[in-house]
C-alpha cells in the first residue's frame, strides 16, 4: 500500500480498530483474488471474537453460578440473559460514534484494571496463601514436578514486571485521541472511572467480609483470620480431599460438622491459630 500510494509506511500503518477495518481490507484489497481473501479475512475475524466470548460469557457465568447456585439449574436461559446483555452494550459501538467509543473503551478498560488485578492475584497466591503450600497443592493433583523457576516468577518476576509496566504507563501516560481528535475531559474522567470499575470491587467486598464478620475480635485478628482458606477450600470430591497430606488441620469432609471449624488453618500449630481467631486451644480443638 505504501508503494502505490508512493509515501512511507509510517503514513499507512495504524494500530487498534482501525488496523483491522480499515488498513487491512484496503490491503486484501490490493491483492490477487480480493474478493476471495476479503471473505477468509472478515471469517477469522468472527471466529476471533467468537472465541472472545466464549471466554467472557463463561467467566461472567461461573460467577453468576457461584453467588446464586440456582442458576446452574437454568444455565442455558443464563446465557440468553448475558448475550442479550452484551448485545445491548454493543449497540452504542456501531453507531457513527462508535469508533470514539471503542477506542476509548479499549484504551482505558483493557489496561491498568488488568494489570492491578494480576498483581492482586500473584500477590494473594505468592504472599498470603503462600507459594510453597501453592506449589505443594499443585504437586498433590499432579505428582512430583519442577517449580523453582515457577516459584521465582510468582514471588519476584511476574510483580516487579508488573509494578515496572505501572509506573511506566503512568508516567509515560498521555489522554487518549483518535486521529486528530482529542476527547473532552469528561470523556477522560469516564475513561478513568471506567478503568478502576474493575477493581473497585476488590477494596469494597474486603472491607464488607471484615466488618461483617467481626466477632469480638481485634481489626487486625479479623483480616488474619479472612486470609485463611475456609472449611470447603481444597478438592470438590472427599476421596481426593484425602490425599492432601500437607495441611495440618485440613478438614476432608467439609460435610462433617463434627469439625466446628470456619476455617482450615494450614501450616499452623493449634496455639497459632487461637492467637488469631481470638480462642483458646481448647476451643479451637473442639
Amino acid at each position: 500500500m505504501a508503494g502505490q500510494l508512493k509515501v512511507d509506511v509510517d503514513h499507512v500503518a495504524d494500530n487498534g480498530p482501525g488496523l483491522a477495518f480499515v488498513i487491512y481490507p484496503e490491503a486484501v484489497r490490493s491483492l490477487p483474488l480480493p474478493t476471495f481473501w476479503s471473505i477468509i479475512f472478515f471469517f477469522m475475524l468472527i471466529t476471533l471474537g467468537l472465541d472472545s466470548q466464549f471466554a467472557s460469557v463463561e467467566a461472567i457465568l461461573t460467577g453468576i453460578q457461584d453467588i446464586v447456585p440456582k442458576c446452574r439449574e437454568k444455565k442455558v436461559i443464563s446465557i440468553f440473559i448475558i448475550c442479550v446483555v452484551y448485545f445491548l452494550l454493543g449497540l452504542p459501538y456501531t453507531t457513527k460514534s462508535g469508533i470514539y467509543w471503542v477506542t476509548l473503551v479499549d484504551y482505558y478498560a483493557a489496561a491498568w484494571g488488568v494489570l492491578l488485578i494480576g498483581l492482586l492475584e500473584v500477590t494473594a497466591i505468592s504472599y498470603c496463601y503462600g507459594v510453597r503450600r501453592f506449589c505443594m497443592d499443585i504437586e498433590t493433583m499432579i505428582g512430583p514436578w519442577s517449580k523453582i523457576y515457577w516459584m521465582i516468577c510468582w514471588i519476584a518476576i511476574t510483580p516487579a514486571s508488573i509494578v515496572f509496566i505501572l509506573l511506566y504507563s503512568w508516567i509515560e501516560y498521555e489522554p487518549v485521541i483518535y486521529n486528530d481528535y482529542k476527547y473532552p475531559q469528561w470523556s477522560e474522567d469516564l475513561g478513568w472511572l471506567i478503568s478502576f470499575c474493575a477493581i473497585v470491587a476488590v477494596p469494597i467486598v474486603m472491607l464488607y467480609k471484615i466488618f461483617t464478620h467481626k466477632k469480638g475480635q481485634s481489626f487486625l485478628q479479623t483480616t488474619k483470620l479472612l486470609l485463611l482458606p475456609s472449611r470447603d477450600w481444597g478438592p470438590a470430591l472427599v476421596q481426593h480431599r484425602q490425599l492432601v497430606k500437607h495441611v495440618p488441620g485440613f478438614t476432608v469432609n467439609p460435610e462433617d460438622r463434627s469439625q466446628h471449624t470456619e476455617f482450615t488453618y494450614q501450616n499452623m500449630s493449634t496455639s497459632e491459630y487461637s492467637n488469631i481467631a481470638g480462642t483458646t486451644d481448647q476451643e479451637t480443638v473442639a
